[in-house]
């Protein structure tokens, strides 16, 4: 047993329930399906939400690290079809400001940094309703799209991730 202060943990700071509006978010982008046929640009299927829900699925990068993100995004599609090749990155303003609802915490348990962006239409079906797809592309225009050019490394060789 540790009798002096050298031994103490310090208690990790919890993550704040509430998602500030400058905090940095990330959406995992996978290849080919966020893509345009020839590649290049992204296309709103990167944000669209699951059916049934009104939500898009993104992590706090203020309290998570992009190596952290990279392990998520490997876990969850690899394997597939998809592969993870790099992030989307805005803010809760941003999101605010293309039309969506809020933006707010749900951790999971692989995630304790998971938050959703709220759009505040459910998506229905497969059919994406005119009212999401006015966001989306407006997400498109405003998220930042950082291609990673290791995919499969564990570290982040990229662009910057401040906006």
């Amino acid at each position: 047993m540790c009798r002096n202060w050298f031994c103490k943990k310090t208690p990790k700071p919890a993550i704040p329930t509430v998602v500030s509006n400058k905090e940095r978010l990330v959406r995992f982008i996978l290849s080919p399906f966020h893509f345009t046929k020839d590649g290049k640009q992204l296309r709103t299927s990167a944000f669209n939400p699951s059916i049934g829900t009104e939500e898009v699925s993104v992590t706090r990068l203020d309290y998570s690290s992009i190596k952290r993100c990279k392990e998520l995004a490997h876990k969850l599609f690899s394997g597939g079809k998809a592969q993870y090749c790099g992030f989307g990155l805005l803010n809760k303003a941003i999101a605010i400001d293309c039309g969506a609802k809020d933006v707010v915490s749900s951790p999971v348990e692989d995630n304790p940094a998971h938050a959703n962006i709220l759009l505040g239409i459910v998506r229905p079906n497969d059919a994406i309703p005119s009212e999401i797809l006015y966001i989306l592309d407006n997400l498109l225009d405003k998220v930042m799209f950082l291609r990673d050019p290791n995919p499969d490394s564990p570290d982040w060789d990229g662009d910057s991730l401040m906006l």
